[in-house]
């Protein structure tokens, strides 16, 4: 398990030269852990994602696989940050973002897509994503939008 409030590096990823040996993502600023809304439709996808953020220290409060799931998720458990698959089926995932921007202002969103179409992404930036992770790159990727998301706030552009 990575303790919390250690910086994330992939290991992967050479040291930075230096006697700093800075990792890439500075530990957190902010006290506690993120609470993190899971929303994809393929089931082993979600069980997948929530073991490797709690792996991570981070918390994941619910899990959804539709709107409505996701918007009632929301009034809930008002997480710091909602991790959102961009292709889901059965559900409009540029709606649920903008209806999450209207109505929780204050959470993050992270989505990731098996696609790498630009024009899709940049629809969910404008939308209010913050980070942008490949679904086909490396858990690391993954947690770093999180926790950048989380660190940074809505004043942001897409990440990675």
């Amino acid at each position: 398990m990575v303790p919390f409030g250690v910086a994330l590096r992939d290991e992967n990823t050479p040291a930075s030269p230096g006697p700093s040996n800075q990792p890439l993502v500075p530990a957190r600023p902010r006290s506690g852990r993120p609470h993190v809304l899971v929303v994809d439709d393929l089931p082993i996808m979600r069980a997948a994602v929530r073991r490797l953020l709690e792996h991570a220290g981070m918390t994941v409060v619910a899990e959804t696989g539709n709107a409505d799931e996701t918007v009632a998720a929301m009034s809930r458990h008002t997480p710091d940050v909602v991790l959102i698959d961009l292709r889901v089926n059965r559900m409009d995932a540029l709606g649920v973002i903008r209806k999450v921007r209207q109505s929780h202002p204050a959470t993050q969103i992270v989505v990731h897509t098996g696609s790498n179409r630009s024009d899709l992404l940049a629809k969910a930036v404008e939308a209010g994503a913050i980070g942008v992770p490949s679904r086909d790159g490396t858990p690391w990727e993954l947690l770093r939008a999180i926790d950048r998301a989380y660190r940074t706030g809505r004043n942001t552009t897409a990440v990675e």
